[in-house]
């Protein structure tokens, strides 16, 4: 006899085993993390390497809230200027962000590091070239002294001999100081020629045993000429051998450097020569 569909479902579930009782008790629900927590777990998701703490410091003045709160800015139209972090909400969007800021600011210093090489280490090592005078060009508001050009427009002699404090040897005097060289004045000597320029016999410059006070006759000469002026050799009213007259040159600011070129060295009309050079 056919058993009716109904029969056999109530036959199936006779079939059907008992699932046996544990006697165990029954797991949590939750697996505690075993992960040991850090101080720096809450500045973001992932690995806290270099290069995280780099971005984080570098973007930290944008915390998370401002995210979230310029997100819901941005969706409501309200704030348009922060539209941008409209879809930076999740921790894992915000890190990408920081890294992205980043790679942005390395990319900034290594534009910045060749713009130096390229315009800024020449200044930076060389600095500024010194202000020069060709010779030919000196005014005759100024005097050449030691290679160098001073301004005497404004200079006041101090009082001794014929100046009495107020007067300047560019004007009076006849001293033919304008553009001409007064380096015989200020004489640098017992340096370098120490022992090997001596005193002729009966000469009367001054100085004691191999320390000589001049060398050459102390007179202004003019470098565009050749001539020579061995006139008053021994005498050392012109030779500002003291210190006080040394230190009022040496307070003098010179305005800039006096150069020649190898056309001036090769003129018939001059008598130059080239030292160390």
């Amino acid at each position: 006899m056919q058993e009716s569909g109904l029969a056999l479902f109530k036959r199936g579930a006779t079939l059907r085993r008992k699932r046996p009782v544990s006697t165990q008790s029954a797991a949590p629900l939750t697996v505690p993390d075993a992960t040991p927590r850090s101080c720096l777990d809450h500045i973001g998701p992932g690995p806290k390497d270099c290069w995280f703490i780099y971005c984080y410091l570098l973007t930290w003045w944008i915390p998370h809230f401002i995210f979230r709160a310029c997100g819901k800015l941005s969706s409501q139209s309200v704030l348009q200027v922060y539209s941008f972090l409209s879809g930076i909400r999740t921790p894992d969007q915000q890190r990408a962000w920081r890294e992205k800021i980043g790679l942005v600011s390395i990319i900034l210093m290594e534009m910045a590091a060749v713009g130096f090489i390229t315009f800024g280490f020449t200044e930076a090592v060389c600095g500024t070239p010194p202000t020069r005078f060709h010779q030919g060009q000196i005014q005759n508001n100024s005097v050449i002294i030691h290679g160098y050009d001073y301004d005497f427009s404004n200079f006041k002699h101090p009082a001794v001999g014929e100046f009495n404090g107020s007067t300047n040897p560019l004007l009076t005097g006849g001293w033919n100081l304008a553009s001409n060289d007064a380096s015989f004045l200020f004489q640098i000597t017992n340096e370098n020629c120490l022992g090997i320029i001596t005193k002729a016999s009966g000469s009367s410059i001054s100085g004691s045993g191999a320390m000589l006070d001049w060398y050459f006759p102390c007179n202004v000469f003019n470098p565009q000429s050749s001539a020579q002026n061995l006139s008053g050799y021994g005498d050392s009213t012109n030779c500002h051998v003291n210190s006080s007259a040394r230190a009022g040159l040496a307070a003098m600011r010179p305005q800039g450097q006096v150069y020649y070129t190898w056309d001036d060295v090769a003129s018939p009309d001059r008598n130059l020569a080239v030292f160390e050079s």
